[in-house]
């Protein structure tokens, strides 16, 4: 049972995953922004609106865990961000 689960996790959580996870926020809030919310769930805007504040606040809170947890991401965001500010001053 625990592969299965890395197997799952290995595919949601990659690039292709995150990109399949973007696509359907992005249709939902092309549908949305044209009033056509109903073309894309049955649920009422008011529960829409739940789960995605509460998928916010996971996606915030998963932010700050991997920030605080991960001390090569500081060192690498650092050198990406230095850089990134270079690229745009030359």
């Amino acid at each position: 049972m625990d592969e299965i689960k890395k197997i799952i996790c290995m595919y949601d959580y990659s690039d292709e995953g995150f990109a399949h996870l973007f696509a359907k926020l992005d249709l939902l809030h092309d549908l949305a922004s044209e009033g056509r919310l109903v073309e894309a769930t049955p649920l009422r805007a008011v529960e829409v609106i739940g789960w995605l504040e509460d998928i916010i606040f996971t996606a915030e809170e998963t932010v700050r865990e991997i920030d605080a947890r991960t001390p090569a991401f500081h060192a690498f965001a650092k050198a990406e961000l230095r850089d990134v500010d270079q690229a745009r001053a030359a």
